[in-house]
């Protein structure tokens, strides 16, 4: 559990993703970039007990996405970004907070965009909400009870 209920932007936190996966020599596509973020706020529900950010993720066509980061990205279309953010100060990140967001970074940005979105379509937390063309709010507690289930295995 971690001590403080610090929860942080969801740009800044994309950012840091970004900036990461290039230091790993794997940049990300916006596409890839949401499913690291749905599985970073199910980690941070699950493991902290506290969202990493407030802003919603909704029940896409292609997956968990977080529409203010979508929309922030979506000039890279479907192409990795590949420019690393210069206004990333990864302090802002408290140490517990930080090493949960690397090891989701870690464990899946050698994973392809589609493998990730084929993983995120058999969790409950899309297929419970997902309405074709609706872009339907998935509920924090889906995926908390979803990664809290996942990591207890």
């Amino acid at each position: 559990m971690s001590s403080s209920n610090k929860t942080y932007n969801v740009i800044d936190i994309a950012k840091y993703v970004i900036n990461k996966s290039i230091e790993m020599e794997a940049p990300i596509s916006n596409l890839k970039l949401q499913k690291i973020l749905y599985f970073i706020q199910g980690e941070f529900l699950s493991v902290l007990r506290k969202p990493a950010f407030l802003e919603e993720i909704q029940a896409w066509k292609h997956g968990p996405v977080v529409p203010e980061v979508y929309y922030e990205f979506n000039k890279y279309i479907a192409n990795d970004i590949t420019s690393k953010f210069d206004d990333v100060d990864e302090t802002l990140f408290e140490i517990e907070d930080r090493n949960i967001i690397n090891k989701v970074i870690k464990d899946n940005c050698t994973k392809s965009a589609w493998n990730l979105v084929q993983i995120t379509h058999k969790q409950s937390p899309w297929l419970g909400n997902y309405k074709c063309g609706k872009n339907l709010t998935i509920p924090r507690e889906d995926i908390e009870r979803c990664f809290l289930s996942k990591n207890k295995k």
